[in-house]
């Protein structure tokens, strides 16, 4: 990995028997908050946003997931297991490069967002959505999708998908990079785009925001 193509995160959370597993489109990673002092008994239970982005995919994608790559692992075992490796967030894009329309499902970077589950439920089942927009218009939409009783607690938790945008030659609902949403994509044009992706559990919501720009 270069490190022009790669952030590096350092936390303050040991890596202790993390679970990963795909859901939905997406990686998910828990790190348990196994640390002394971790959890803070005067925080109140919820979902708390730590991070969302869109960011680089690496100079040699292949169409495999090669990060977010975490410390004290075999692919990053020179990394500290406090530490994560991630693709850069960058704010301006290459529509031509993220403009999917036509087949086949191309990903021009990488949705990735961390949270922290400190809910302690898991009755309720763990709801997910995932949505680009461009003023009314999606160009990326997930969910909601219900993904059964919340699996995590107490843990640091991080989704990861390589996408891109639009319509993949696929026309009405859930079409194109819509798949799995009630949504009709539409090709992303020159501009601003929105993100948003929204998680609940029970009486517990969390939302978390993005905005790129496609040029």
């Amino acid at each position: 990995m270069t490190a022009s193509a790669a952030l590096l995160l350092a936390g303050s959370v040991a890596i202790a028997s993390p679970s990963g597993n795909e859901l939905s489109g997406f990686s998910v990673h828990a790190v348990p908050l196994g640390q002394a002092g971790a959890v803070r008994p005067g925080v109140p239970p919820g979902l708390y946003p730590m991070n969302f982005q869109f960011g680089l995919l690496p100079s040699d994608y292949n169409g495999t997931d090669q990060w977010p790559c975490y410390g004290g692992g075999a692919e990053c075992s020179s990394i500290d297991q406090n530490g994560v490796v991630l693709g850069i967030p960058i704010y301006a894009w290459s529509l031509a490069s993220c403009n999917n329309s036509a087949p086949p499902a191309n990903p021009c970077g990488q949705i990735y967002f961390f949270y922290q589950d400190l809910t302690g439920d898991q009755t309720d089942d763990l709801i997910l959505t995932v949505e680009v927009k461009q003023g009314s218009n999606y160009i990326f939409a997930k969910g909601p999708i219900n993904l059964g009783p919340d699996p995590y607690y107490m843990e640091d938790v991080v989704f990861s998908g390589d996408k891109a945008f639009g319509t993949q030659g696929e026309t009405g609902k859930g079409n194109g990079w819509c798949a799995g949403s009630k949504h009709t994509c539409v090709d992303p044009v020159a501009g601003v785009a929105n993100g948003e992706v929204i998680l609940q559990v029970g009486p517990y919501e969390m939302k978390q925001k993005f905005a790129i720009n496609l040029q």
